[in-house]
């Protein structure tokens, strides 16, 4: 939601620029033109600047500007949120008030003509900075089928995302509450998730999610199947836990993340309106620690807890208390400045812990207390900057160190300094 939140406000500051429609190709960080197989340039096109960021050790894929090419086919973005290259989208917008579906269509297309996000190239922006387009059209399809879940198909919004989870617009949908069906117009060829939505009184209540992988054909009698966005509880020492005002000034915080969307916002318990995925959990509990965990109702895979479309009955559950674990962390010697620590729980779905060694003597020592009892593997980084440590894959190529730890225990593990850095 917040993506689609800040490329609508750029396109409308595309839109509402006093140049929109006409020659503004101007003082521009990024500038270039767009034509069709035919050499004829496109008017009206939308281009969408994309910036990456690894934040919270996750790569993050924001939009960072949106021009609209003029008359000439030309477009101009006189500014980016993120500075710094940039991966460039072009996709049309359209008005499907016409009596019959659009067949033909400029498929959203990534620089320098690719149409996946994972060939895409990175551009440059600065002064000269300049990018062009040749757009060849193609046969645009349709999605259609009968809708089941709701008493009431009014309001509905939808989306379509990549398999980056890139809101992209492609095709239009319709629904006809009267027959209880809906279509997708204007479709093109690629891997698709179309979301549709019901926003209920506010936030969405009702989610339905259609995966397609679209070739050369209509898809049709498909099931848009709507679902409840779970809920899920916590009990924190045998008590219902609900964050607070008063929770979080005295430091205390447990709470849901999505690794795959970790840009620091986080949900509460009690947590409402889940969408389905992999989350973790923020675990802030002041000199004391996580004695043991349950995840209810929840499957546990691989460190995560796997939210899908049910209803949870029995909630997450905590103890909290002081019989801790303790981990003393030997350094090499030859160290000359103290490295940063990565210390990743294995065994249990809390966010990794990210600190710096503090150099006392030589040789270095870490102590990191309190400490839940459980399994986590150690690393030591001259720098986490630019590394993807919230990416298991990006972290397979560092060996680390594995430690047990039991409650009311010290456990000590050398581990040896590397450079993060290619």
């Amino acid at each position: 939601m917040l993506r689609r939140c800040i490329i609508a406000a750029l396109w409308l500051a595309a839109t509402a620029h006093p140049g929109f429609g006409q020659s503004v190709v101007r003082d521009c960080v990024l500038r270039g033109s767009v034509v069709d197989e035919n050499g004829t340039p496109v008017a009206g096109l939308f281009l969408t600047a994309y910036s990456t960021t690894i934040e919270r050790g996750h790569r993050t894929i924001e939009g960072s500007s949106a021009a609209t090419t003029d008359n000439a086919g030309q477009y101009c973005m006189h500014s980016l949120l993120q500075p710094g290259p940039v991966f460039l989208l072009a996709h049309e917008w359209f008005d499907f008030k016409q009596p019959k579906p659009l067949r033909r269509k400029l498929p959203a297309t990534w620089y320098p003509g690719v149409m996946d996000f994972g060939s895409a190239k990175p551009v440059d922006t600065g002064t000269d900075a300049q990018a062009n387009f040749k757009l060849s059209s193609v046969n645009a399809l349709t999605i259609s089928g009968k809708i089941i879940g709701l008493t009431s198909l009014e309001g509905i919004d939808s989306h379509a995302e990549t398999p980056e989870g890139i809101t992209v617009e492609n095709g239009v949908s319709t629904v006809d509450p009267q027959r209880g069906t809906f279509a997708i117009e204007g479709v093109s060829a690629g891997d698709w998730t179309f979301v549709f939505t019901d926003p209920g009184r506010g936030d969405p209540e009702f989610e339905a999610r259609l995966r397609y992988v679209v070739v050369g054909q209509d898809i049709h009698d498909t099931m848009l199947s709507f679902e409840r966005l779970p809920s899920l509880d916590l009990n924190l020492n045998g008590k219902p836990f609900r964050a607070t005002d008063e929770t979080a000034r005295n430091g205390f915080n447990l709470s849901l993340y999505r690794p795959s969307k970790d840009r620091g916002v986080s949900v509460g318990f009690p947590a409402t309106g889940l969408e389905p995925g992999a989350y973790k959990m923020n675990v802030d509990t002041p000199f004391q620690c996580v004695e043991s965990f349950s995840p209810g109702d929840v499957q546990l895979t691989d460190g995560n807890l796997m939210i899908t479309y049910r209803k949870y009955d029995q909630p997450i559950s905590v103890k909290v208390g002081e019989h801790c674990a303790r981990l003393t962390i030997r350094l090499p010697a030859s160290e000359s400045s103290p490295p940063e620590i990565l210390i990743v729980p294995e065994s249990l779905p809390f966010r990794p812990l990210v600190t710096r060694a503090v150099a006392v003597e030589l040789p270095y020592f870490y102590y990191a207390w309190p400490l839940s009892p459980g399994t986590y593997r150690v690393y030591a980084f001259t720098t986490l900057n630019g590394l993807e440590y919230s990416n298991p894959a990006a972290l397979a190529q560092f060996s680390g160190q594995t430690a047990i730890l039991e409650a009311d225990k010290k456990t000590e593990i050398t581990v040896d300094v590397v450079n993060s850095l290619p």
